[in-house]
């Protein structure tokens, strides 16, 4: 979103005294990081950031910024849950964080992210193949002749992972015709690059 929808958003926040839940999962890995929503309202949202995406797979590990007002809610939301965090987690997290170690693994990951987006432009077309430039995922959006779960069978069979857009409909709204590819879960670059050919030389099978 544009600092202007954010803006808008917290403004109807404030006017009308709603609360934000705001996902932060992807913010720091953007290309360019944007203002929060919570930057301009931050006694009405709720801010949730998690490291699984930032940082490491394995951090399981998720900060809430909460206004004070909302504090007990959240509390006692969390313990009804029964949700807890590994101390060893939080405590890896926290030597991360205070040196400022956090920034240059964030930076490290953009720039791996980046190469990798790289890498599927030069073998998918730009065009059909929406993402961002340190995202990591991207929306393929396939031929007429496929549909998003045919694809994504001939691609399993094939020994590459993709997601139909069938997966991420909600109620009754028609799925995108396309798939969703996650370049950053391939271990290496060479594995990644693999599999785009097998994905190429699928689109171009008809």
């Amino acid at each position: 979103m544009s600092v202007e929808i954010r803006k808008a958003i917290a403004e109807i926040a404030i006017k009308y005294n709603l609360f934000i839940i705001e996902d932060g999962t992807y913010h720091l890995i953007q290309e360019k990081v944007l203002p929060a929503v919570a930057t301009y309202a931050p006694e009405h949202t709720i801010y949730i950031a998690s490291l699984s995406k930032s940082m490491a797979t394995g951090l399981r590990l998720a900060y809430v910024a909460v206004p004070f007002k909302f504090l007990d809610s959240i509390r006692k939301a969390l313990y009804n849950l029964n949700i807890s965090v590994s101390p060893l987690l939080a405590e890896l997290t926290a030597r991360i964080i205070v040196p400022n170690q956090f920034e240059n693994i964030v930076a490290l990951h953009k720039e791996e992210t980046k190469a990798r987006n790289q890498l599927v432009n030069h073998y998918l077309v730009k065009e059909n193949c929406l993402g961002e430039a340190t995202g990591i995922f991207r929306w393929l959006h396939l031929p007429n002749h496929y549909t998003g779960d045919q694809f994504e069978q001939i691609a399993a069979a094939q020994g590459v992972q993709v997601y139909s857009g069938g997966r991420f409909a909600v109620g009754n709204v028609a799925p995108a015709n396309a798939v969703r590819l996650g370049i950053c879960a391939p271990e290496s670059r060479e594995e990644l690059e693999k599999a785009l050919i097998i994905l190429r030389k699928i689109i171009e099978m008809f």
